[in-house]
């Protein structure tokens, strides 16, 4: 019995095992056998075996699928727009390359994930696929036009028109009124109307005085439409009208009503005024007549046209009345012939020493003055009365005013020593009232004259003055 032995050769290569019965080197298998290394890599990869060696490859899935870390295949989940490709990861669809995506005259766009049907229409139009041309979009009738505040849209072939209404203009993107009256009112209102502005126009209102006819501002005739507008009579005026008032009214400061003028206030008579419905009337009070211009209160003379006195008295008008005086000469002396009423003295011899007998008065007078209540006087005084001595160089005099008496009713001031005062020269001396005195009041003043021959006194004279103030200012 033969028996054949295998000899192993060592002259294969590496990865190569001698197989003893045909002698041939044969690839050693080193993933079945499992001597590779591919495990270190990982559940993704697997040996594959090759000539003389093994290569570690990552596993592949199915289209659909994809591995794991686990090195195991799950089916792949692709969003819309995409699907598995043959490498495991998802692929865009190419939805152009289907036909009829898109209508007849608009072009297929493919997009990541998706595609656009774009018109072949220019920007603004599409296409009317029914009869194959393009129609304009009324982008204001859809609401995709984009307009300012407050602007109005315009459709336009293609595009549209963002514009602000009448009596409105656009700034800074913002529609704005147009205040029509601040441009140019003069123009658009007449001049018996005003401009109004409105919110995108104005308006024309009618001025007080006219009314809105047939849209037209015509006058308003006040006197004929308000009854009783005026007190008197009514004047029409364009836009107005004016009242005016009979004579011896005014307008009251309704600038309608008549009222009386009181023509006492401006003082029209030298006398009474007594005021009377649209006129007025003079009057005087007792003492007095009004003269013949029917203002003026003319002071009766009852001594001339009454001789209203006793035998012996002096009659004395005065303002309103009379007086009637006493002017008898004292005993010792004798009147003086003339209109003076001047009493002379009879002796004028006295015994050596006698000096009571001399400083008598050679003269005595009576004076009398007759003035209104009030009488105005000057800052220099108002002259009443001079009385003077005889005229030489030798002959000096002294003058010494005093107040006797001073009778007013109640309620009227009296006058005062100092209500007067005397201007002296060296002959004369002047009788002046310093300050204007209220009337009715009689006055009573004594002036005394003394005179020196070459210093030596020679005689004395004395006037007695009777100034009576009437109870009126006329």
């Amino acid at each position: 019995m033969k028996v054949k032995m295998s000899i192993k050769l060592s002259n294969c290569g590496t990865g190569y095992t001698v197989n003893f019965d045909t002698g041939e080197c044969e690839d050693n298998d080193e993933c079945a056998q499992g001597t590779h290394h591919c495990d270190n890599l990982g559940p993704e990869y697997m040996c594959r075996n090759i000539k003389g060696s093994f290569r570690c490859e990552k596993k592949r899935c199915n289209i659909g699928e994809i591995l794991g870390r686990n090195g195991l295949c799950t089916p792949l989940n692709c969003g819309v727009g995409f699907e598995p490709g043959p490498l495991g990861n998802c692929m865009d669809i190419d939805e152009c390359a289907t036909p009829d995506t898109c209508n007849n005259g608009e072009k297929c766009i493919n997009n990541m994930g998706s595609y656009n049907c774009l018109s072949m229409c220019e920007r603004g139009l599409k296409l009317n696929s029914a009869i194959g041309i393009c129609e304009d979009i009324d982008e204001c009738a859809l609401g995709t036009a984009q307009c300012f505040h407050g602007s109005q849209c315009r459709n336009t072939i293609g595009s549209y028109m963002c514009s602000c209404g009448p009596g409105f203009r656009e700034i800074n993107r913002v529609c704005k009124d147009i205040n029509e009256c601040a441009l140019n009112s003069r123009f658009l209102c007449g001049i018996d109307s005003e401009c109004q502005n409105t919110e995108g126009s104005y308006r024309c209102i009618c001025k007080q005085g006219f009314k809105s006819v047939d849209n037209r501002c015509t006058d308003i005739d006040e006197c004929e439409e308000v009854p009783d507008i005026c007190g008197h009579t009514c004047q029409n005026t364009y836009g107005s009208y004016w009242c005016r008032c009979q004579l011896g009214y005014q307008l009251a400061a309704d600038k309608r009503t008549c009222e009386d003028i009181d023509e006492c206030q401006e003082q029209r008579c030298i006398g009474v005024c007594m005021n009377e419905p649209g006129s007025y009337r003079c009057d005087c009070p007792a003492g007095y007549r009004l003269d013949t211009d029917g203002k003026t209160c003319q002071d009766i003379n009852e001594c001339n046209e009454e001789n209203p006195c006793q035998e012996g008295e002096f009659c004395q008008n005065t303002k309103g009345s009379y007086k009637c005086m006493d002017v008898s000469c004292p005993d010792g002396y004798i009147k003086e012939q003339g209109p003076n009423h001047r009493c002379k003295k009879l002796n004028k011899r006295c015994r050596i020493g006698d000096m009571d007998c001399l400083k008598k008065p050679v003269s005595l007078s009576y004076n009398f003055l007759a003035i209104v209540s009030k009488i105005p006087v000057a800052t220099s005084g108002l002259e009443l009365f001079t009385m003077q001595s005889a005229r030489y160089a030798q002959i000096s005099t002294k003058f010494d005013l005093v107040l006797l008496s001073a009778r007013a009713p109640r309620g009227i001031r009296p006058a005062t020593r100092q209500s007067f005062y005397l201007r002296t020269g060296v002959h004369h001396a002047m009788l002046a009232l310093r300050e204007p005195l209220d009337g009715p009041q009689e006055i009573e003043l004594e002036l005394h004259m003394e005179m020196y021959y070459r210093g030596k006194f020679a005689g004395a004279a004395l006037a007695k003055v009777f100034i009576f103030v009437g109870g009126h200012p006329f």
